[in-house]
């Protein structure tokens, strides 16, 4: 067993560039069994809106979908089918909203309507449950169009012509947390690390329910190794978070400030939702059960991330840790 004083936490090579929240990823499963089309109605009749409107699925075992409508108030997502699911609409123009759904064991396309409260501009409305979201912000037209042509040059991977559109929003509304959090995301692109941790912290501190920009900022965090800090605004999204891309990042604060039960409880959630789209999860799940004294169990998970994730720069650490439970039995 590895004594706990003379435990060194290893550094992964976490958080690349594609996890961090913005406009255009709906993070997509590749071995997705049904399309699910989610429709925002006004009424009986499809809305036209100048904003795209911010949507997260999250299944009940914990994966978790994310992506903007078009023009037409439509997103699609690859899930799973014979699953039950939460889907969350909130964004600049609308007032927040939820729903649960099943799409069934046999349905390879599921279409969705949901109906949206759409926000006159220059008012402010409350979200359900009390909630502080972007929607009840008062955000000037001029602003919307700035944020919606940023985000047509966001999904171009124009990022530069991206960040001034955003910069504009801001600029006409101070308060436009989502226009800060897509400001930090072009930033993250061009390798701009303090010029995006400061946006997403700006975005945090104008609305902390605002959960793409408390991922984003808990991202910074642990990428600063500020454990605690990233663990904190983690714990925002909940003790055990739906979204696995969180709950992961939870577990590897948690590995880091030395929490290895619960780092080791969370990482083992990851493996139970999606196992196959965050096999970091398993790198976690050795390292606390190798500190803990479980040498096979250890060995177990790092041979799962060897099958699941060979060619990554982190192979080399689920091998180095095979080699010293090896040397340990």
């Amino acid at each position: 067993m590895i004594g706990r004083q003379s435990v060194v936490i290893f550094v992964l090579l976490i958080l690349p560039i594609s996890l961090f929240s913005q406009a255009r990823i709906p993070g997509q499963a590749r071995d997705a069994a049904s399309t699910l089309e989610i429709q925002l109605t006004i009424g009986n009749s499809r809305p036209l809106l100048n904003t795209p409107v911010y949507v997260e699925v999250s299944s009940f075992q914990g994966g978790a979908r994310r992506g903007y409508t078009d023009s037409d108030g439509k997103v699609n997502f690859y899930v799973t089918n014979g699953t039950e699911y939460r889907v969350n609409v909130s964004g600049p123009g609308v007032e927040s909203t939820s729903t649960s759904f099943v799409i069934g064991p046999s349905e390879r396309y599921h279409h969705q309507e949901i109906q949206v409260v759409v926000v006159p501009t220059g008012t402010a409305e409350k979200a359900p449950g009390g909630l502080v979201a972007a929607a009840n912000l008062r955000v000037p037209e001029n602003a919307r169009q700035e944020f919606a042509k940023g985000m047509k040059e966001m999904g171009a991977e124009n990022w530069s012509k991206a960040r001034q559109h955003f910069e504009k929003a801001v600029k006409d509304y101070p308060q436009f947390d989502w226009g800060y959090n897509n400001i930090g995301v072009t930033y993250v692109h061009e390798k701009n690390a303090q010029a995006a941790r400061e946006a997403f912290e700006k975005a945090v501190a104008i609305n902390d329910k605002n959960m793409d920009a408390v991922r984003n900022l808990a991202r910074m965090k642990l990428i600063d190794k500020d454990y605690s800090g990233g663990k904190e605004l983690l714990l925002k999204l909940g003790p055990a978070p739906g979204d696995l891309e969180a709950l992961m990042m939870l577990a590897y604060a948690q590995l880091n400030t030395h929490e290895f039960d619960a780092a080791l409880t969370n990482a083992l959630k990851v493996h139970q939702g999606e196992p196959d789209r965050f096999p970091f999860a398993y790198l976690i799940a050795a390292r606390a059960y190798e500190i803990k004294g479980n040498q096979s169990a250890a060995q177990a998970q790092y041979q799962m991330y060897l099958q699941k994730a060979p060619n990554t720069p982190d192979a080399q650490l689920a091998k180095e840790g095979m080699q010293r439970v090896a040397a340990s039995k």
